[in-house]
């Protein structure tokens, strides 16, 4: 779903990969899983030019839709005190969207310029917020935490691309 959306709002993309394909004397293709645990990489975009760009991407149930925030994992699993996303990804760009109820394409989207966004952040131009923790665990025990930040309070630079239209300088 989010890669029909790539193709539209990222220029001069010519590949998108979930998997990526190790330096070694035999040719050995992994998925993005290691990247993605302990780097925060989900895709590779590879562009026209040859160039790369590396994205973190989150999807949250349309039934959110209405609070307009944008999430990041804080920590993994705040019991074991693993850390999340907030400290580990060093992606170029990050994707949060807010799926359609049919799954099909996105009700609110935006895709951050994630290093001019760590930068606002440290300079505190951008407010983030500690979500309050859900009642439910998963399978293996984990409880992830997020925080988050308002679309609307986004700097415009820290924007590359949205269909939310109420940001602010």
């Amino acid at each position: 779903m989010a890669d029909n959306l790539y193709w539209e709002i990222i220029p001069g993309i010519k590949d998108i990969l979930r998997g990526y394909r190790l330096r070694t004397a035999l040719p050995l293709i992994v998925e993005l899983g290691p990247l993605d645990k302990e780097l925060g990489i989900d895709v590779i975009f590879t562009l026209d030019n040859g160039m790369r760009l590396t994205c973190q991407e989150k999807f949250n149930q349309h039934t959110f839709s209405y609070k307009k925030n944008a999430t990041v994992e804080y920590e993994n699993d705040p019991i074991r005190g693993k850390p999340g996303d907030w400290f580990t990804m060093i992606t170029q760009l990050y994707f949060f969207g807010f799926a359609s109820k049919d799954e099909k394409s996105f009700d609110l989207w935006v895709l951050f310029d994630w290093p001019r966004t760590v930068w606002r952040t440290v300079k505190g131009n951008i407010p983030w917020e500690l979500k309050p923790q859900p009642e439910y665990r998963a399978e293996d025990g984990a409880m992830a935490s997020f925080v988050r930040t308002f679309i609307p309070h986004l700097p415009k630079s820290c924007i590359l691309a949205t269909n939310f239209r109420e940001t602010t300088l």
